[in-house]
């Protein structure tokens, strides 16, 4: 995998890697499509629940549903148009 650094922004592969970047749930230091797929994962799952996750719980509300699709589609679109 190739990395560059552009304006502090590491970029590695098609990953954008952002120092504690909003939209970032798995933590590894990028906000991409993994992100999402932690979410997708979880979609239908709520506090309580065995499978609950809360870093899909992306707007807090205490149930991994379709707003938090659409919340973390936001946020990984804003990246990729912050630094595409």
């Amino acid at each position: 995998m190739s990395t560059a650094l552009f304006g502090g922004v590491l970029a590695a592969g098609s990953a954008l890697l952002l120092p504690e970047a909003r939209g970032d749930l798995n933590g590894d230091g990028a906000v991409n499509y993994d992100d999402l797929k932690l979410v997708i994962a979880h979609l239908g799952t709520r506090v309580g629940q065995p499978g609950f996750d809360p870093r899909a719980d992306v707007n807090g509300d205490g149930v991994v549903d379709t707003a938090d699709v659409s919340a973390e589609l936001h946020l990984l679109e804003r990246q990729m148009r912050q630094y595409p």
